[in-house]
């Protein structure tokens, strides 16, 4: 399985704005981004409380996004799931 730092490396350019809807698995493509996360600078993860791989958990994500220097600007929530949006100043 590619992970993203992986395609990244194989494409002209990193992408700059990603949209995160991965049915629980948030954390490790998150994680698979690597140094790369420091080059997006809009994010919008649909976190799935309750169905997170791993020790994953909305508070650690968040965590490691606010962690990359990403600011959260808005929060939605839909149904049981939660949408964050992150910029980068």
């Amino acid at each position: 399985v590619a992970s993203p730092t992986t395609l990244i490396e194989t494409t002209l350019s990193p992408p700059t704005a990603v949209k995160l809807d991965v049915q629980g698995l948030e954390g490790g493509v998150i994680e698979g981004f690597g140094e790369h996360l420091s080059d997006i600078r809009l994010l919008l993860v649909e976190f799935h409380e309750g169905r997170m791989a791993g020790d994953w958990t909305p508070q650690t994500l968040h965590d490691r996004i606010t962690d990359a220097g990403l600011e959260q600007q808005q929060e939605m929530t839909r149904l049981a799931d939660i949408l964050k949006l992150y910029h980068r100043s």
